[in-house]
């Protein structure tokens, strides 16, 4: 069985202009921007979350949402909040094929509303796993690729079966694992063939054929791929691609920039498998996540700013201990999304030992 709770603890670690706490609330009064907006990431067990903060003094503690998911038989690798809605889709994983695919949840009472099988390709049980999960911005779809090489965006008011719901499917050569979508330009990270993986561009609006391809950029597993934030929807600006592999390096590309030479703009090497990643403060900085469970941030051009090592030791006794890093969101005080008058960057931590 698996679960997904939110707890609380405390903790600070100041460096420069950052504050590094474990902060939260564990009472039944649940505000509801966390309502709407839970953690994008993996997921299993319970979730406690830490926060990163801009400021120089102690953060007021964010409240989190104490609402109890279980689904049975299954573990849930990953969460995404529908923008303006009450709903979260929660991708399922389990090693019976009819379990893989995306629950939508109501949180006003972690009611389970519907599942969306992730269409299975023969008799492997792994074959429609799915490896990244992101909401649509209209608040209506969420988007999912998988291990059968295919990205699909899926419609929450379709009421016939999985086929009907996945109203847009494009197939790649490999079988994907991550991929970020910036208005119909979608880039997908594929898992490795034995001599590399590839970094895929397509154009959603007419997704027969990709539009070209980065086949050197990683090595290894392309474990995430995050667009940078732009500051103007209209910005004309070329798309930076943030990407992170298990070969350990962490890259920014001219994702707009077809010849792959002249794409690469910084690269990083952490010298561990790189699990997690996004952008922060609005694309001045980035964190990453590590497969050992440690995290790090980096400026702009990926110089190293602060590495936090292991995340598992915040602890409370005899109520909660932190097995794994779940995500990372960044939260502003501008927009709302936070009762706190500070920004700052929400880690969200698991414990796989139901208690």
């Amino acid at each position: 069985m698996s679960e997904t709770t939110l707890l609380a603890t405390a903790s600070n670690i100041e460096y420069d202009d950052l504050t590094f706490s474990t902060s939260g609330n564990n009472n039944n009064n649940a505000t509801s921007q966390q309502q709407q907006r839970p953690p994008e990431g993996e997921g299993s067990g319970s979730g406690v979350m830490l926060t990163v903060d801009q400021a120089s003094d102690v953060v007021s503690n964010p409240t989190l949402p104490s609402s109890r998911l279980s689904i049975p038989n299954t573990y849930i690798p990953y969460l995404a909040a529908l923008p303006g809605t009450s709903t979260i889709a929660a991708a399922t994983t389990s090693e019976t094929q009819g379990e893989n695919g995306v629950w939508t949840v109501d949180l006003t009472n972690a009611r389970l509303v519907r599942k969306y099988p992730c269409p299975a390709n023969g008799s492997d049980p792994a074959s429609n796993t799915i490896t990244a999960l992101k909401a649509g911005l209209d608040g209506r779809t969420f988007l999912t690729t998988s291990k059968d090489r295919a990205f699909r965006v899926w419609d929450v008011r379709a009421s016939g079966s999985s086929s009907e719901s996945s109203f847009l499917q494009i197939t790649a050569p490999q079988p994907l694992l991550s991929f970020d979508i910036d208005g119909s330009f979608l880039a997908t990270g594929t898992e490795s063939n034995g001599s590399g993986a590839s970094i895929i561009y397509w154009d959603i609006r007419n997704p027969r054929r990709p539009l070209y391809q980065h086949e050197s950029t990683h090595s290894d597993d392309i474990t995430n791929l995050r667009f940078k934030p732009t500051s103007s929807p209209s910005s004309n600006e070329n798309p930076v691609l943030l990407s992170a592999s298990t070969d350990g390096l962490i890259c920014l590309s001219n994702a707009r920039e077809q010849d792959e030479d002249e794409a690469g703009l910084h690269v990083a090497n952490w010298g561990k498998s790189v699990s997690k990643c996004d952008w922060m403060q609005n694309g001045s900085r980035v964190w990453t996540a590590s497969d050992m469970e440690t995290f790090a941030v980096w400026d702009g051009e990926l110089n190293p700013t602060y590495d936090f090592g292991d995340l598992r030791t915040p602890s409370i006794r005899d109520t909660w201990e932190s097995n794994y890093i779940i995500d990372a969101t960044w939260y502003s005080a501008s927009t709302g999304l936070t009762s706190s008058f500070s920004d700052f960057l929400g880690i969200w931590m698991g414990n796989n030992k139901l208690r």
